[in-house]
């Protein structure tokens, strides 16, 4: 099978709506040529709207995802991680995500959907995207009072949402190291 996102043609941050929007144009463009549900494309777009609309399916998707782009770091560096997490995703990104990413352009980011909040109700293909977004961002701004939040936020992705304190307290301790007297690094003492 393919990726789901590719075989519907969508964003890792695609809601419910998009999904079955989606799946509804595909599956009737299938029709319009003679195939029906015994037809391989068929299935396939099937399976991919059923698993992305369903959200603990999903999530778990993304998660493999996340697991694999961890397993391939090579360092502790922040654009080790990044770099490792976009060769995972190149399947699923756009060409305009992609190269957005790869070129560091980060003039158009709404820095508000970086600084998620993590809890239940975010969408896990959203939060992937926010998290890529964070690591592209802490690479090209030179905001020193940004870049110890954005460390922040890395490290609390990974306690909160994937329950990884390891990879938690590798940032915490990345962040007392190269910022010591910001407010996050106040904050990441306690935590450790």
């Amino acid at each position: 099978m393919t990726d789901p996102y590719k075989c519907l043609n969508l964003p890792l941050t695609a809601t419910l709506m998009e999904v079955e929007k989606s799946r509804f144009q595909l599956i009737e463009e299938i029709e319009e040529d003679g195939y029906g549900p015994g037809n391989l494309k068929y299935r396939e777009i099937i399976w991919s709207a059923e698993l992305l609309k369903d959200r603990e399916r999903r999530a778990g998707y993304e998660k493999v995802i996340l697991s694999s782009a961890l397993n391939n770091v090579k360092g502790l560096e922040v654009d080790d991680l990044r770099v490792s997490l976009l060769d995972e995703l190149k399947p699923v990104l756009t060409i305009d995500q992609y190269l957005a990413i790869i070129n560091e352009d980060v003039s158009g980011v709404d820095f508000s959907f970086c600084f998620f909040s993590i809890d239940e109700h975010m969408d896990a293909g959203r939060m992937l995207a926010a998290f890529l977004t964070l690591l592209q961002v802490h690479g090209a701004v030179s905001d020193d009072d940004l870049k110890p939040r954005i460390l922040f936020k890395i490290s609390d992705f990974f306690s909160r949402r994937l329950g990884n304190r390891t990879w938690e307290k590798v940032f915490l301790k990345k962040l007392i190291k190269e910022y010591p007297k910001s407010r996050e690094a106040l904050r990441a003492e306690d935590l450790l």
